[in-house]
C-alpha cells in the first residue's frame, strides 16, 4: 500500500496465478476525491524498482 494526496495505491499479491489465472501481480487504487475504485491491470513480476516488503504470516 502507497499514499499519495490524490488516491491510495495498493499492489495485490494474488495466491493463485498464473493460466488460466491472472497474473500473480495486480494494482488497484481508490480515489480519495470521490471514493471510486480503479484497477490499473495486473502483471507477472513486480518492476526491480519497487520495494516490497516481507509479510508476516498469522499462524493459527
Amino acid at each position: 500500500m502507497a499514499e499519495s494526496d490524490a488516491e491510495t495505491l495498493f499492489l495485490i499479491q494474488r495466491d493463485w496465478f498464473g493460466w488460466p489465472d491472472p497474473p500473480e501481480w495486480g494494482l488497484a487504487s481508490n480515489s480519495k476525491a470521490d471514493g471510486k475504485w480503479h484497477l490499473w491491470g495486473s502483471f507477472d513480476a513486480v518492476p526491480e524498482n519497487w520495494k516490497v516488503p516481507e509479510v508476516a504470516h498469522a499462524e493459527n
